[in-house]
């Protein structure tokens, strides 16, 4: 069985091949307002997940993230 760690190691490569296709697109002309909605529903989406999973296991699965300013 995979790893917490594992795991997020690989969704961290998918992101940031996602990232690296965003850049290339915006050099292509690409619609920028469009790949932003697209990263907007995925960062919802993921946040709202957390959120739901917290309430259900009761257990604050943000608790010890730090997360950078931005």
């Amino acid at each position: 069985m995979p790893t917490v760690q594992e795991k997020l190691h690989e969704a961290l490569k998918l992101l940031q091949e996602a990232l690296d296709l965003s850049v290339e697109s915006f050099a292509k002309g690409a619609d920028k307002r469009a790949i932003g909605a697209v990263w907007s529903t995925f960062l919802t989406e993921f946040f709202d997940a957390i959120k739901q999973k917290s309430k259900e296991s009761k257990e604050n699965l943000l608790q010890f993230v730090r997360l950078p300013r931005m």
